[in-house]
């Protein structure tokens, strides 16, 4: 199971293994710039997907939280 540390760290390292792959490469500068504008959107997208899956998950056990609460008399009568 990955880690937070992972998951942040795991991008890093491949673009760092990009930017040498291009440097070795020497790929043109115009070129250089397109392959990190690319990269930099899909790791913003890959950041969006983590965070939807953690409110996720969060939502979930907050649910799961809420029906292990005791159900008290009153409210069962005030509810009909």
């Amino acid at each position: 199971m990955k880690t937070d540390l992972f998951n942040t760290i795991e991008p890093l390292v491949i673009g760092s293994i990009i930017v040498s792959f291009m440097n070795v490469l020497k790929l043109s500068q115009f070129l250089r710039i397109v392959f990190i504008v690319l990269y930099s959107d899909c790791y913003f997208f890959y950041l969006l997907n983590m965070q939807y899956r953690a409110d996720r998950s969060q939502h979930a056990l907050n649910k799961y939280a809420e029906m292990q609460q005791p159900i008290s008399y009153a409210e069962v009568l005030w509810s009909g």
